[in-house]
């Protein structure tokens, strides 16, 4: 690349008016009229290019960014540059880009809408199969106590310790520590579950009835709520495509995160 300010023989920090006036000054020197030596022509060509390109903001602005960064050709094009009153920039097209990336989005929804109705579907199933076994009368089952000890779970910032106990037939329940002393190993215990899933609802002793709280039907149970109301709504805007896969969108995270709970309690 030419050194277009060697050329003209000023700094790349040179203002306007003196670009012009060492362009003034050199090409009386070597305009072929009055320096018949056969170089002035090519260098009077020279000077005519630096002055073509340093004497035009935009063309200027592009010479320094490429001057700056010779490889700026081989990996992206050089940012525009704007005139700083804002009534001389270029106008931007009114919503061009905007409708266009709208118009991909829907036609993406519509395409995939009848396979996130199919999702719905499942969401909405496993919701109502939740719900059901909820409603359903609890499953009694007595158990003896065969292992209890402490276990000590860090929720957010703060470490909450629970009481373990296991039962003969491989029942496990979190309880509350404060009331170890009533669930002690070798004691008699009644453990109440749903019907149909088999979960773990509240633990029994000598009167003492323990919510347990670790579930899905406990301190998770928004879950299986949120996860019914929102396929709801996606049923309820099926025929509207935008608003029918958000809905169902929202539905398979959830589900997901439903899943993800049970299988970890």
């Amino acid at each position: 690349m030419k050194d277009y300010y060697k050329i003209l023989g000023v700094r790349s920090t040179a203002p306007d008016a003196d670009i012009k006036r060492a362009f003034r000054q050199l090409a009386i020197r070597y305009h072929p009229d009055k320096n018949p030596n056969p170089s002035a022509a090519v260098m009077f060509q020279e000077i005519n290019d630096a002055y073509e390109i340093l004497s035009d903001a935009s063309k200027k602005d592009l010479y320094d960014y490429r001057r700056r960064n010779p490889m700026a050709d081989f990996v992206q094009p050089p940012p525009q540059a704007q005139h700083r009153d804002p009534a001389y920039r270029k106008p931007r097209a009114k919503g061009s880009n905007l409708k266009s990336e709208r118009q991909r989005q829907l036609e993406m929804m519509k395409r995939y809408h009848p396979s996130m109705n199919r999702i719905t579907i499942v969401c909405f199933l496993f919701a109502m199969l939740l719900t059901i076994d909820y409603l359903l009368p609890k499953r009694e089952r007595h158990e003896k106590i065969v292992e209890a000890y402490s276990e000590s779970r860090n929720v957010g910032r703060h470490s909450t310790t629970f009481w373990v106990i296991k039962t003969n037939s491989g029942i496990r329940a979190s309880l509350p520590f404060e009331v170890s002393e009533y669930f002690q190993v070798n004691e008699s215990v009644t453990i109440y579950s749903s019907l149909i899933l088999n979960f773990n609802r509240r633990v029994e002793e000598s009167g003492h009835v323990i919510p347990i709280r670790n579930s899905i039907y406990g301190n998770f149970i928004f879950a299986p709520v949120v996860l019914l109301f929102v396929s709801l709504l996606a049923f309820s805007y099926r025929k509207d495509a935008e608003r029918s896969f958000n809905y169902s969108l929202t539905s398979l995270i959830i589900l997901v995160f439903t899943v993800i709970i049970i299988l970890l309690l």
